[in-house]
């Protein structure tokens, strides 16, 4: 059983005694915002203010009404329906008819109850028998890349009425640090220039704004392709594909999947994983995207047979759909979900990683972002790369998501690939994210892995990198061939560390621990 294994177990007894006890309510803006609760009821949480009601800002909204994901029982969509219609304020927005979701606008009030109405009120959506699951329908956004990176002089670090340890900046990589590195760079870097795998026979799905097609880069290796914001199917074996419906409007989803599995003539720019083949979905756009649309293409990836979905995008709100979405992946052969970590280290409270990165499934590996090195003495933190452990105070999960910290890291820094008819050089853990994805792709072209094994193996043989701290980086750099052959370090990562990336971490476990996030819920309320 791997650590996260062992510390999602301990989080179910500690969920359900916190949801007998009641304690998931009653604070401003700090509960969940969708969970099951230990009597099998559904609520809708996350929306009590000190007064009234309380609706996260980063929940979409459709005529100015919240969105609401919901979950119904089998054979009743037509009751679902019937509630929709006996309101003028109502309105469907998305059926998903195979999963038994719709996604509806509605006022808070007729979904949930909070304050008074909880005596007073008729019954709420959450509370019909047929909801089997219920949740905000939040906004997401890509983990944009940096173009600039910032001097160590600019940089912050975190402000706090009390914490342990010390933000240390000794082993933290800024713009001074790092110089401009290709795809061959960044390849040697985990490990992968020698190995004779290349990806053949597995599917990686990249959910992001879409991908710019071009047969340099993909060949015909593109198997399934969707837009899920305008609900266009690409048919790949068509003799002309429709690709612009799935192009990627800001040429993110292009590097990713560049980084993955392009196979240009230029080798310089050669992905991970040049022989694997590749699902592209097109669930954001330059406004983000909604957790109905990204929750369908991790569904659909599943449906068309993807290993390895690579996810580059975040928020910090948690949101129950996108954990049912996975679920579903991992009950129907998806390996692993990489997810990128966030690029927020600076950004005070929102420094822990981002959401889906923070789901408590097994299949879920945060992706954390380093400096591009082969020698595992020189790697550093990306100062931007977001850290754990998640205190669960402003991600509004009702303490689903404490704990979760990043798993694994790789380089995000500078680092150039082959987009459509040109390269582009980028920075972030969106960068850090395609590199991981690529090397599970190679695990598991080498060997069927199961999750459990793939997840394992990859902790167990990373490379430890003293300056880099277990909170920023999890188990360490992921290495391709130590993961093939299954070579495991002689070392844990934090007894590798050096003085400074100790102190980083003691830091870090204080803000984001169980004392830590109680001393950060009353911060917010402060305005700290």
């Amino acid at each position: 059983m791997t650590d996260k294994q062992k510390q999602n177990n301990e989080k179910t007894v500690s969920r359900r005694d916190v949801l007998k006890g009641g304690a998931a309510l009653g604070v401003a803006a700090t509960a969940g915002t969708g969970v099951v609760a230990a009597d099998g009821a559904t609520e809708l949480i996350g929306v009590d203010g000190y007064v009234g009601y309380d609706v996260p800002d980063e929940v979409i909204r459709y005529s100015g009404n919240p969105g609401i994901g919901v979950k119904y029982a089998e054979g009743e969509y037509s009751t679902i329906s019937d509630w929709i219609n006996g309101s003028d304020d109502r309105r469907e927005v998305k059926h998903l008819s195979s999963y038994r979701i719709v996604t509806l606008s509605a006022p808070i009030n007729h979904v949930t109850h909070a304050g008074v109405d909880r005596v007073i009120g008729d019954d709420p959506l959450e509370a019909k028998s047929y909801v089997e699951g219920i949740w905000f329908d939040v906004r997401m956004s890509l983990t944009d890349p940096i173009s600039t990176l910032k001097a160590k002089s600019e940089a912050s670090t975190p402000r706090s009425l009390l914490y342990s340890g010390a933000f240390d900046q000794t082993g933290v990589a800024y713009r001074d640090d790092v110089q401009q590195k290709t795809m061959t760079d960044a390849v040697a870097a985990v490990g992968a220039d020698n190995v004779t795998a290349d990806g053949s026979g597995v599917t990686v799905a990249v959910i992001d704004d879409g991908v710019s097609y071009t047969s340099n880069l993909f060949g015909s290796r593109v198997t399934a392709a969707r837009n899920f914001i305008s609900d266009t199917e690409v048919d790949p074996s068509a003799t002309s594909p429709a690709w612009s419906a799935v192009a990627s409007g800001s040429d993110h989803g292009t590097w990713v999947a560049s980084a993955i599995l392009g196979n240009p003539t230029d080798t310089t720019y050669t992905g991970v994983a040049p022989a694997a083949n590749l699902i592209i979905c097109k669930a954001l756009d330059s406004d983000g995207g909604s957790t109905t649309d990204i929750a369908e293409a991790i569904r659909y990836s599943a449906d068309n047979g993807a290993d390895v979905i690579n996810m580059s995008l975040g928020s910090r709100v948690y949101s129950p759909g996108m954990t049912d979405a996975i679920e579903y992946a991992e009950q129907n052969g998806v390996t692993v979900v990489n997810v990128a970590s966030g690029n927020a280290r600076q950004q005070g409270v929102g420094r822990f990683v981002n959401t889906p990165a923070d789901v408590p499934l097994d299949s879920v590996m945060a992706v954390g972002a380093t400096s591009v090195s082969t020698n595992a003495d020189e790697v550093k933190s990306a100062y931007f790369s977001s850290v754990g452990p998640d205190p669960s105070v402003a991600d509004l999960s009702g303490a689903e998501s404490a704990g979760e910290t990043v798993d694994i890291a790789a380089p995000g820094m500078e680092i150039e690939a082959q987009i459509d008819g040109s390269t582009k050089t980028y920075s972030g853990t969106s960068m850090a994210t395609p590199l991981v994805s690529g090397v599970h792709a190679l695990a598991l072209s080498d060997s069927a892995l199961s999750t459990e094994e793939l997840v394992s193996r990859t902790a167990a043989t990373a490379t430890r990198v003293q300056n880099v701290g277990v909170t920023e980086c999890g188990a360490g750099v992921i290495d391709a061939a130590d993961l093939i052959s299954n070579t495991e370090s002689s070392d844990a990562q934090e007894d590798v560390l050096t003085p400074e990336a100790l102190a980083r971490d003691e830091a870090n476990r204080s803000m984001g621990g169980r004392f830590g996030s109680q001393i950060r819920r009353l911060e917010l309320q402060f305005g700290i």
